[in-house]
């Protein structure tokens, strides 16, 4: 996690191309993250309902991003 992290900053403070190519890994990895978390059907409903509302942020970031990489 160290190691993404730094360089993930490194690519941040290289450029405005590398921040948003920094902020795409960032949200498809929370993506990946979230919906491995929603495959779980014992999930509480109000953690559910965040989990849920933080991957369609997510996936709403991410299209922002991909839309200025463009």
């Amino acid at each position: 996690l160290q190691a993404l992290y730094s360089t993930l900053a490194a690519q941040v403070r290289s450029s405005r191309a590398g921040a948003v190519a920094a902020g795409i890994v960032i949200e498809r990895t929370d993506i990946a993250d979230l919906e491995e978390l929603l495959e779980n059907r014992d999930l509480p409903a109000d953690v559910q309902a965040v989990a849920e509302s933080l991957h369609a942020g997510s996936q709403r970031h991410l299209a922002a991003f991909q839309r200025t990489a463009a």
